[in-house]
């Protein structure tokens, strides 16, 4: 019976019941964020994907073939975006690691240390980020050309 029900819930929200698919919603919330936490192990990321998986099934159900297949679609879903999610992290974790991207200082000390860098030999992540790129290193002006060839200069950042 309850294999049924599921079917015809699947069957009214592909032809456009939003109610329908707030009962799928309800349903399979716990299965979508399990899957999406066992792959990311940070709940909200997890709860990110698990509502981005929603709207990418709803807004793909008419591709969907066989109501009956609905769980694992819904799964498969799920688990690329977590993938994708994974892999996004951990490039920016490589790139923090790298010292290209630091988080910011969570507590005083941190933010001694970088007062101490400023006064050695300037800030280093002014200095990492004059990459060349045109973008403007904080507390840093730059002169930049407009389309009409002007010369702009920048305020500085806070």
């Amino acid at each position: 019976m309850r294999r049924e029900q599921e079917i015809a819930l699947v069957k009214k929200a592909k032809e456009g019941d939003t109610a329908a698919f707030g009962e799928i919603v309800h349903r399979y919330q716990n299965l979508v964020y399990a899957t999406a936490f066992r792959i990311l192990k940070d709940t909200a990321l997890a709860e990110d994907v698990a509502q981005e998986a929603f709207v990418t099934a709803f807004r793909s159900l008419r591709d969907l073939r066989t109501e009956s297949s609905f769980p694992p679609w819904l799964r498969k879903i799920a688990r690329n975006l977590a993938l994708a999610s994974h892999k996004e992290q951990r490039h920016f974790g490589a790139l923090e690691e790298a010292g290209i991207l630091q988080s910011p200082p969570a507590d005083a000390d941190g933010r001694r240390r970088q007062e101490r860098e400023k006064k050695k030999g300037g800030d280093m992540m002014a200095k990492k980020m004059n990459c060349g790129c045109g973008c403007v290193p904080p507390g840093k002006t730059a002169k930049q050309k407009v389309k009409t060839g002007k010369t702009k200069t920048t305020k500085k950042r806070k």
